[in-house]
């Protein structure tokens, strides 16, 4: 197996290399510290069979990264990784064209369980996310009409609603900006408006508040 770990965390990536070198002697691994630095080597001629990707690079996202590649009719397997399980991460992981979502919290023997799948071809999520996936996939249709009308009552447009839901998990203002593919300028825009509409001052107030409300 050719694999390629792009992640901006050096001890990581040693760690990483090191352990699934010793579940496989075979595997054949190449690194890269950030998206374009992984660009540049596969453009140069990289042969690959499986990359690992992390969700948070210094340059883009893992996921604007795979979408790159696809745009330039790059097609290479992907997982992508992340420490973050927010299901609005999964969904734009697997939307991007990845073929599956590891958490960092995962042991090496699990990692390369899920890397054996996607050889396979095969698409892989965890039990639970998957779980948790499939729930919010047969919301019913009442409740998505309900959502809407509230979003409608309160002036919540769908974008606002994108950043509230990761404002809610703890994301910063950089990671909602990586996770949605725009500036944070245009991220403060949007919590600024939010602020004003829901009659708060903080994040904290803005969370309690659109939850009270039945926004989230």
């Amino acid at each position: 197996m050719r694999l390629l770990i792009v992640d901006d965390h050096p001890l990581f990536l040693d760690g990483l290399e090191s352990s699934l070198c010793q579940l496989d002697p075979t595997i054949k691994i190449n690194k890269s510290v950030n998206a374009e630095q992984a660009l540049q080597n596969i453009a140069a001629g990289l042969q690959l069979d499986l990359m690992l990707v992390d969700a948070l690079l210094p340059d883009m996202s893992g996921i604007e990264f795979i979408k790159t590649l696809i745009n330039r009719e790059i097609w290479i397997p992907s997982l992508i990784l992340s420490a973050n399980e927010n299901l609005t991460l999964v969904t734009q992981a697997m939307d991007s064209g990845a073929m599956g979502f590891v958490p960092k919290t995962y042991s090496a023997s699990k990692l390369y369980s899920a890397m054996q799948q996607v050889m396979k071809g095969q698409m892989y999520l965890p039990d639970e996310i998957a779980r948790q996936m499939s729930q919010l996939q047969s919301q019913s249709a009442n409740d998505k009409l309900r959502h809407r009308d509230l979003l409608q009552k309160f002036g919540i447009t769908a974008r606002q609603l994108e950043v509230l839901q990761l404002l809610a998990e703890g994301f910063s203002n950089r990671e909602i900006a990586l996770s949605l593919f725009v500036s944070e300028h245009t991220v403060k825009s949007h919590i600024k408006a939010m602020f004003a509409t829901l009659r708060v001052s903080n994040r904290t107030a803005c969370v309690k508040t659109a939850a009270q409300l039945g926004l989230l």
